[in-house]
């Protein structure tokens, strides 16, 4: 996987021989983005780690599964600061 950084938040990442994937952490800036973050690559990621997981060890109890969907969010919150030590 390469990663280029084009432009001040839009990233490029390119993965073996597919299509490459364009993020974009727009850092709160205001108006419409039609490309994903960063973070919902990730949270795509692990929806879909967990799902194939599920899958195979479904499969190999012999589960028939008929659907499966998985709902993946994360709350972020920003790190404290700390005044008491202000950055030098």
């Amino acid at each position: 996987c390469r990663t280029v950084a084009e432009g001040r938040f839009r990233l490029t990442n390119h993965i073996r021989d597919l299509a490459p994937i364009t993020l974009d952490e727009a850092g709160g800036l205001p108006g419409p983005d039609p490309t994903p973050q960063p973070l919902d690559l990730l949270l795509a990621a692990l929806g879909s780690c967990l799902a194939s997981t599920i899958r195979a060890q479904a499969a190999a109890r012999g589960i028939a599964l008929s659907a499966l969907a998985l709902d993946v969010e994360a709350d972020l919150a920003t790190a404290p600061s700390d005044e008491a030590h202000p950055p030098s």
